[in-house]
Order: C-alpha cells, then sequence, then structure tokens
C-alpha cells in the first residue's frame, strides 16, 4: 500500500511538470519524496536523468527527518535548481501515522 501511494505521488508530480508553460524553455527536474513513518525515513529521489535513489534511514533527536531532507535538497540547490512545488500528507495508521512529502525542483536548460 505505501509503495502504491509512493507511486501515485511521483505520477502525479510527473504529470504536474508535463502541464507547465508550453513555451517555456526546457527544463531538468528532481523529485524528492520521502516517506516517514515511526523514527525511520525513506528518501527516494528521480533525478534530471531518470535515475531513481532510495535509501532508508533512521532519524533522531540529533539528526531530525527535516536534516536529512535539507541535506538533500541543498545539493540540487547548489546545482541551480529552484524549488517549484511541494505537497505533503499524513495517514493515520494504528497509534502511528505515515507523512508522505513530495518536493519538485526544475532548472532552466
Amino acid at each position: 500500500m505505501k509503495n502504491l501511494k509512493l507511486i501515485s505521488l511521483t505520477i502525479s508530480a510527473i504529470l504536474f511538470i508535463g502541464v507547465g508553460n508550453v513555451n517555456a524553455q526546457e527544463s531538468s527536474s528532481v523529485i524528492i519524496t520521502t516517506v516517514t513513518s515511526g523514527r525511520e525515513i525513506t528518501l527516494q529521489v528521480v533525478d534530471d536523468q531518470n535515475n531513481t535513489t532510495s535509501q532508508k534511514m533512521k532519524f533522531s533527536i540529533e539528526k531530525p527527518e527535516q536534516a536529512i531532507l535539507k541535506t538533500e535538497m541543498d545539493k540540487w540547490l547548489k546545482e541551480g535548481y529552484e524549488l517549484k512545488q511541494s505537497y505533503g500528507y499524513a495517514t493515520p495508521i494504528g497509534a502511528g501515522n505515515i507523512r508522505y512529502e513530495t518536493i519538485i525542483l526544475l532548472k532552466e536548460d
């Protein structure tokens, strides 16, 4: 079920990018998706070459999930990408919940 939601978020993000301005310059995009559950975060990145990487990491007070996400975003922002859109939602599961976030970065070529 988590994979289905992750796939639907990724497809929604790709469709959003495709609906942009038709007269715009070519652009490169990066999609960062996070799934946070308990003390674990899964960070999935689809880069400008359509390569996908996925990492599962534990987070803590010393290294919260926001720091993990910021580290990945900073890498792309330094390469000239700009934040285009971000969105997220949470689903309650038992005593905890699962949070999904998608961030779209674009760079004009």
